[in-house]
C-alpha cells in the first residue's frame, strides 16, 4: 500500500478474501485496501465508517508485519523443535526485519514454543542415540544453534550418563570387528581414525581398544 497523505482515513468496506478465509481485505475512502490477518483484524476492532489516522494506519500495519512473522514462525516450528538461533537465522531470510523478528523470538520463547534447553536434549540425545556420536562431532555439529555452554555441557553431561562413551565406543568396536577378519596395525589406525571422526577422545579411546584386544602387539 502507498503511503498516504497524513489525514484520518475512512474505512468504507471490510470483507473476508475468498482464498484465505482468516484474513481480511480493509477498503479506504482513498480506493486503497489493506490485508490484515484474523489476530490483527479482531485485536484492532475494525468497522465500516471507522476514521483512523495515518499514525493508527502505521500502527496496524507493524501489527500485521509481526503477525506474518509469527505465522512463518510457527509454521516453521510444525515441522520439529528448533533453536533460537535457528529460527532466528530462517525467518531472517524470509527478509523480515530483524527488530521484528527478536521480538517475535522472545514472545515465542517467554509463551514456551522455544527452548534451547528441550532443543538441546533433542539434538545431542538423536547424535548420540542414534550416530553414535562423540563429544567432540557433537559439539561440532550444535554450534551453528549458539547454545549457551551452560545449557550445553549439562546437556551433554546428562546424555552421556544415559549412553556412556565406553558402552558406545565398544559397540562401535564390535561392529566394524565383524567385518574384519585380522587385527593388523593398518586396520588398527583405520579404527582408530574412524572413532575420532565419530568425536571421541584418545583418552576415552584407548582404554576400550585395550580390552578388546586392538591394542595387543
Amino acid at each position: 500500500m502507498k503511503k498516504l497523505p497524513k489525514k484520518k482515513l475512512k474505512i468504507v468496506s471490510i470483507s473476508s478474501q475468498k482464498r484465505r478465509k482468516d484474513r481480511y481485505t480493509v477498503q479506504f475512502d482513498t480506493g486503497d485496501v489493506f490485508g490484515l490477518s484474523e489476530d490483527v483484524f479482531i485485536s484492532s476492532h475494525l468497522r465500516v465508517g471507522q476514521e483512523i489516522t495515518w499514525t493508527e494506519f502505521e500502527a496496524l500495519e507493524l501489527q500485521e508485519g509481526i503477525a506474518r512473522i509469527r505465522h512463518s514462525a510457527l509454521h516453521l516450528l510444525s515441522y520439529r523443535i528448533r533453536s533460537k538461533a535457528e529460527l532466528s537465522q530462517r525467518l531472517l531470510q524470509k527478509k523480515f526485519g530483524v527488530n521484528q523478528v527478536a521480538s517475535v523470538i522472545d514472545e515465542l520463547e517467554k509463551k514456551g514454543y522455544l527452548n534451547d534447553r528441550e532443543f538441546a536434549a533433542v539434538f545431542v540425545r538423536d547424535r548420540v542415540k542414534n550416530k553414535k556420536l562423540g563429544p567432540v562431532a557433537v559439539r561440532n555439529e550444535i554450534v551453528r544453534h549458539q547454545i549457551s555452554p551452560e545449557i550445553l555441557e549439562e546437556t551433554m553431561e546428562d546424555i552421556y550418563q544415559e549412553f556412556p562413551q565406553e558402552v558406545l565406543i565398544s559397540s562401535i568396536i564390535e561392529k566394524r570387528s565383524n567385518t574384519i577378519k585380522d587385527k593388523t596395525i593398518k586396520e588398527r589406525k583405520r579404527l582408530i581414525d574412524h572413532l575420532k571422526r565419530k568425536g571421541y577422545l584418545w583418552s576415552a579411546i584407548q582404554p576400550i581398544m585395550a580390552v578388546s584386544g586392538w591394542l595387543e602387539p
